[in-house]
């Protein structure tokens, strides 16, 4: 649940949002980039695991409830076993937004994933899941989702295209993210919410869930720049007018640009002397989609255009991606299990146990 103070009719009021902050904690005031301070603002029944990555906005955190350990008492005497399923399971992604002046963006993500999560099409397995959020009018804000065991799409793909042995990424690989990640753009975007962060590097490989077998499930991460008119108005933490409905179309329009570019880019490293003219034509539509609009806003078809490319080539991409040979799956499990290759894998059962074992020391 996300935990937000009672509203006050006089929240959104500039100035008492400004003595607000002034009476804040020295502390909580300025980004401290400390390991210590930041994981001081984890909830406390977590247990911090280790730092998982940074932004502009905070760092995440790689964290497990402390109430599972209870059920592992004897993972110290174990230091070689795999550790069970249901133990990483429980692993969780806690972001800790970087400074009480940024409590109005830590809302307004918070209750956006709280938003598109409640849909009945949510597809929860292709984009962030929020399990809990700290809003506190004082001290750093905290934002806990479902983690992603897997690396981000820029490591992995910038990992592959380095090696020297020709073993060249599939181009059903290609297709396997225009449908799934597409899918996750076109249902926000039907919610009417903006990424507006969209890039390699907010995508993840869980290679831990399959909806197709042998190729990892594709997440979008991180809502922290998103926009949707009617929860930002209610911000009760707001000092700037919410985006409006209009600028948030054309902010949709980026996105839809933003997504292109990230298949047309994947799409010059395939090397592939038998390609269909479906591929050809895709490829080409994508260059042209991702780089060829000029100005926004110009015409309904730049709009639609996802889903126009979604209607023309969804089949396919399904026909096409079902005929990836079993020896370019293996290969691409093989590279994702590779920690010196690809980085931001997520987290390794030593890791885990290192954690966990420091935690019981303690008790």
């Amino acid at each position: 649940m996300v935990e937000i103070p009672a509203e006050d009719s006089d929240k959104s009021d500039k100035s008492d949002s400004d003595s607000e902050t002034e009476s804040q904690p020295t502390e909580f005031s300025v980004v401290m980039d400390t390991v210590v301070c930041w994981e001081n603002a984890i909830p406390k029944e977590l247990l911090s695991i280790k730092p998982a990555g940074s932004g502009s906005f905070g760092k995440v955190f790689y964290c497990i409830p402390r109430d599972a350990l209870e059920d592992y008492p004897n993972i110290a005497k174990q230091p070689t076993k795999k550790l069970p399923g249901s133990l990483k399971a429980q692993i969780c992604a806690v972001k800790v937004h970087s400074a009480t002046t940024m409590v109005e963006q830590a809302w307004a993500e918070a209750e956006i994933l709280k938003y598109i999560q409640q849909a009945d099409e949510f597809p929860g397995r292709h984009l962030s899941r929020l399990l809990a959020a700290n809003i506190p009018a004082t001290g750093l804000s905290t934002i806990t989702m479902e983690a992603v065991m897997g690396p981000t799409l820029d490591h992995f793909w910038n990992s592959y295209m380095g090696r020297f042995d020709s073993q060249w990424m599939p181009k059903e690989f290609v297709w396997h993210v225009f449908l799934q990640l597409g899918a996750a753009i076109r249902f926000i975007h039907s919610m009417n919410v903006s990424h507006n962060d969209l890039h390699d590097g907010n995508v993840m490989l869980n290679m831990a869930r399959q909806d197709f077998p042998g190729l990892p499930n594709v997440v979008l991460i991180d809502f922290g720049q998103a926009n949707h008119f009617e929860t930002e108005a209610r911000n009760p933490f707001r000092t700037k007018p919410a985006v409006p409905a209009e600028k948030i179309e054309l902010l949709i329009e980026d996105d839809n640009a933003a997504f292109f570019q990230i298949l047309y880019a994947l799409s010059m490293g395939i090397v592939d002397r038998e390609d269909s003219w479906d591929w050809h034509t895709f490829t080409a539509l994508l260059e042209d989609s991702a780089y060829g609009f000029g100005s926004r806003g110009q015409s309904d078809a730049q709009k639609c255009v996802l889903d126009k490319m979604t209607t023309r080539y969804e089949a396919p991409a399904i026909a096409e991606r079902a005929k990836i040979s079993q020896k370019a799956k293996e290969n691409i499990a093989r590279h994702l299990s590779v920690v010196t290759v690809v980085r931001s894998l997520g987290l390794s059962d030593d890791e885990i146990r290192s954690a966990v074992v420091a935690e019981l020391d303690k008790a």
